[in-house]
């Protein structure tokens, strides 16, 4: 029988220097707390009572969990790795089960948390998101084949990738995104950039002496 929960968290070495009610708050957090995106709003009477134990207040425990939580916002933790870890390293803009992840982050700052989509940005610095030119690519392809066969099983599928990029495309204009920034210490909206655009052009700065660089290379699609 082929095994499917994950129990490489128990040979993590953050996770193995956690104290046992620690690492038995870390479970509850991440497997029934946790929403979406990785945020947990943090209710201590709630989680003492699931536990069964009395814990520290959240200033102690935001520093004993300080390798596997951020603390984000007041009462909120952040779970760092979380997307990473649970969706396999990468975003897709227009399937379904990712399109729920957006809806979340969004939810956030409806209520409230403005720089949530960097907080969990830098959470998950070596995850990969799908740019909205490659979601595009892929969304046309989609009404091509609804259109050579469209009562097709891979015609319904298609229709539901496109509902859902169509969706993620307003969560991404409520953020002020045009694509999912990368790790900084505190992105732009696309019409701050806007605004401090100057009046006269620059001068072209000298040319300087070219670096050997990875280039960004496209995520692969998911089909």
């Amino acid at each position: 029988m082929k095994k499917m929960i994950n129990d490489s968290i128990w040979d993590h070495p953050d996770f193995i220097s956690l104290e046992p009610r620690m690492k038995l708050l870390d479970r509850l957090m991440m497997e029934k707390l946790a929403d979406k995106c990785g945020v947990v709003y943090f209710e201590h009477a709630y989680i003492e009572s699931r536990l069964q134990v009395k814990l520290e207040p959240l200033e102690e425990i935001e520093e004993k969990l300080a390798k596997l939580w951020v603390r984000i916002d007041g009462n909120k933790f952040l779970r760092k790795d979380y997307l990473e870890e649970t969706q396999g390293g990468s975003l897709y803009l227009y399937l379904p089960a990712h399109r729920v992840i957006f809806e979340a982050i969004a939810e956030h700052k409806k209520q409230g948390f403005e720089n949530i989509v960097n907080a969990v940005r830098k959470a998950n610095p070596m995850m990969e998101v799908q740019t909205m030119k490659e979601a595009y690519a892929m969304i046309e392809l989609s009404k091509e084949k609804i259109q050579k066969n469209p009562n097709s099983q891979e015609a319904k599928g298609g229709q539901a990738n496109i509902n859902a990029f169509e969706k993620v495309e307003r969560y991404f204009r409520y953020l002020g995104i045009t694509d999912f920034p990368p790790v900084n210490d505190g992105f732009e909206l696309d019409q701050d950039k806007e605004d401090k655009k100057p009046d006269t052009p620059s001068p072209t700065p000298a040319p300087q002496p070219s670096s050997t660089q990875w280039q960004k290379q496209p995520i692969k699609q998911r089909h």
